[in-house]
């Protein structure tokens, strides 16, 4: 769903899904995940929301079980400004490699990220 212009995407749109692993919304319109998005995907691994206008992480698009199998979140391009652990230790619980380049981050605190972030091009 990458390059469609996308606004927004309704919240019932993979309820029925519970085997979806990848999903991309890169190069989009977005300003925000409807929370619920990934309630019924246990086992998606990677979530490329790159180059949209999210300003928070959307960490409230996954249940808690859904979201303890995400890998790989690819943040960048977006204009969010603050990365805190509460935001995605709680819910992300295995994520090896989070992208978030291109950033305006006013605050990050790196205490208690356990996974590779890769950042580069941030105005921190």
């Amino acid at each position: 769903m990458q390059y469609n212009d996308l606004t927004e995407i309704p919240s019932e749109t993979f309820h029925g899904l519970t085997e979806m692993r990848v999903a991309s919304f890169a190069h989009n319109y977005l300003r925000a995940l409807p929370d619920g998005l990934f309630f019924a995907a246990s086992n998606m691994e990677r979530l490329d929301v790159s180059h949209n206008q999210l300003t928070r992480v959307p960490v409230g698009v996954f249940s808690s079980a859904s979201g303890r199998s995400l890998c790989e979140l690819d943040l960048s391009g977006n204009l969010i400004a603050a990365l805190q652990p509460i935001d995605v230790v709680h819910r992300f619980k295995v994520v090896l490699f989070m992208k978030i380049i291109y950033f305006f981050i006013l605050v990050i605190n790196f205490l208690t990220f356990n996974f590779c972030l890769l950042m580069s091009s941030n105005a921190i």
